[in-house]
């Protein structure tokens, strides 16, 4: 929750009379996103580290935000999948691509409400994980550490 504190901060610094800079929308946007990916590292690290710190370490690293970002696609469209951990494949999918425009494209102009909304559905985002089935939850963590064979 503190990326998300920060994301809000960045979007509008303390002290700070106006209108927000764009580097500062962008970059709220962007821990924005990180504060899910975050998120669903943690909660990674929790379902398999066992407590152990190194591996919870080596969890935290293990996934990769393409992959991740396909899971989610899939996920978003499993009808039978818990309405929260759908909530959360979909915001994830969203926040990654407003990154991406914020990180990489010189030409995108962010908003101020756009900069809070993508605050909201990380927020959003996080607490859906959390309230998701566990079982649930359990297997999606698994399928994101398992490399499909080819």
């Amino acid at each position: 929750l503190q990326l998300l504190d920060l994301a809000s901060r960045e979007i509008q610094p303390v002290g700070q009379v106006g209108a927000p800079r764009q580097a500062d929308l962008r970059r709220g946007i962007s821990t924005a996103h990180y504060a899910v990916f975050h998120a669903l590292c943690g909660a990674m690290a929790a379902a398999f580290s066992h407590g152990d710190t190194r591996v919870g370490q080596m969890l935290h690293r293990a996934i990769d935000h393409r992959p991740a970002r396909d899971k989610f696609e899939q996920v978003a469209r499993r009808p039978a999948a818990d309405p929260d951990l759908r909530r959360f494949a979909n915001a994830f999918v969203q926040l990654q691509q407003l990154r991406h425009d914020a990180d990489y494209d010189p030409g995108y102009r962010a908003s101020r409400q756009e900069a809070v909304n993508a605050v909201q559905v990380a927020r959003a985002a996080v607490s859906a994980l959390d309230g998701a089935d566990p079982s649930q939850r359990f297997v999606l963590l698994a399928e994101l550490l398992a490399r499909p064979r080819r």
